[in-house]
């Protein structure tokens, strides 16, 4: 079935409201243990060894399987709530959910 625009903005936006605060968690997990060594190994040798090209690609494939994780996630996610999702429906059925939770 053929999705909308409207929701495929809606997917969109969400993606990017949950995806920026995940992104800036994982570099503060992963960049700074990892990136400061890294540099100073770098200052003082003044090269970029195998190793260090070897930690910069794991760092960016992690970056990648966040993303597709993340994005296939939320792929089901919009799949699930139907063809007619838009920004308000979205926000109510988020807040029927969160309120009847704090109920039971």
């Amino acid at each position: 079935m053929k999705d909308s625009k409207t929701k495929s903005l809606t997917e969109a936006f969400a993606n990017i409201l949950v995806g920026w605060p995940i992104a800036h968690a994982s570099n503060l997990v992963i960049l700074i243990p990892i990136v400061q060594p890294m540099a100073d190994s770098i200052n003082r040798t003044g090269v970029w060894s195998w190793e260090t090209q070897a930690w910069i690609f794991g760092i960016g494939l992690l970056y990648t399987l966040f993303s597709i994780g993340r994005q296939y996630l939320f792929r089901r996610m919009f799949e699930r709530l139907g063809p007619n999702v838009n920004p308000y429906t979205l926000l109510v059925r988020l807040y029927n959910r969160i309120r009847w939770s704090s109920v039971v």
